[in-house]
């Protein structure tokens, strides 16, 4: 049973480089079950696949901290440029107005890309690796 997996694991693998790559895929919040696992067992964690050229690995932080991985294509999220970047910005447009000690605050949704192999794992590090200055917003009809 093991080395069937293992096998399988390692074709999965060898496909993806192949023809693309493959991410993490998982939904939760902020300290859910999805990212202990991708924390603790991130080989237990769900994928997805991309081919190449097609579309990039992300992880995606809601303002109420609720955060996202899986796969990036045009299909799924058109409004995203995801073609000519990798690392993380803020995308305003799309954000959220926030209650916050009384007053209406705006916060963006933070996006975090990566084109190789299972490379959406820790936003943090992500994070820590991206110029946030000059340039890392979103703007309208970019990509």
């Amino acid at each position: 049973m093991q080395i069937s997996y293992l096998l399988g694991f390692t074709f999965l693998n060898f496909a993806c480089i192949v023809f693309g790559h493959t991410c993490h895929s998982c939904t939760g919040g902020g300290e859910s079950d999805c990212a202990n696992l991708l924390e603790n067992t991130p080989e237990l964690s769900g994928t997805c696949s991309v081919e190449e050229g097609e579309g990039k690995c992300f992880i995606r932080r809601e303002p109420n901290g609720a955060t996202y991985w899986g796969c990036l294509t045009d299909t799924f999220w058109p409004g995203v440029p995801w073609r000519s970047f990798n690392g993380c910005m803020e995308d305003w447009i799309n954000g959220w107005s926030m209650e916050e000690d009384g007053k209406s605050v705006e916060k963006p949704i933070v996006w975090c890309l990566c084109d190789w192999d299972l490379c959406n794992l820790k936003i943090e590090d992500m994070l820590k690796e991206t110029d946030q200055g000059e340039g890392s917003q979103i703007e309208s009809g970019s990509d």
